[in-house]
């Protein structure tokens, strides 16, 4: 019976104490914030896009790490694929977003945000004619990680660059 009650007794001490520390916290700590003093800048610095890329014949994807906001041309992505994939590629897709301190992926809703275009090297007759038309070159549709594969060498397809190489892939 006195065990019975002194465990009661600690019980309700428990409860006690426990309501007291609730209350000591201030309610500003438990209120979520409000989207007007959240960060604007969902992106932040040091993320790279990971783009997958089919050249014309090949089965397998091979992989590019395109820094965010930041266009790369063919003179500064590094490596030979760049170098001998910008004039082959006939499919392009994002396959994720990575945090390059931490080495962690971005989760789904960032990685829905992303987009990426590519810019084709336009020929001298083209940059001519346009210039003649008025007609603005290099305005290319963009597309995200819900394109899938995006195809360059068909001639339905939105992306179609009718042969050309690509001069520049940016993502932001």
């Amino acid at each position: 019976m006195r065990r019975t009650m002194l465990s009661r007794y600690v019980l309700y001490m428990l409860c006690g104490v426990s309501g007291a520390l609730s209350r000591a916290v201030p309610d500003a700590g438990q209120v979520p914030l409000l989207k007007d003093s959240q960060q604007h800048d969902p992106k932040p610095q040091g993320l790279e896009v990971m783009v997958a890329f089919k050249r014309s014949g090949d089965d397998h994807e091979a992989m590019w790490h395109l820094p965010l906001r930041q266009p790369q041309r063919g003179s500064l992505l590094q490596g030979d694929s760049w170098r001998n994939a910008r004039k082959e590629v006939n499919a392009i897709g994002i396959v994720a977003v990575v945090d390059v301190q931490t080495g962690t992926s971005a989760g789904l809703e960032e990685l829905a945000q992303v987009r990426c275009t590519v810019e084709p090297v336009f020929s001298e007759e083209e940059v001519r004619a346009a210039a003649v038309s008025g007609a603005e070159l290099g305005v290319w549709p963009h597309f995200g990680v819900e394109d899938g594969m995006v195809r360059f060498d068909r001639s339905e397809s939105r992306w179609f660059l009718a042969g050309r190489s690509i001069e520049t892939v940016e993502c932001w």
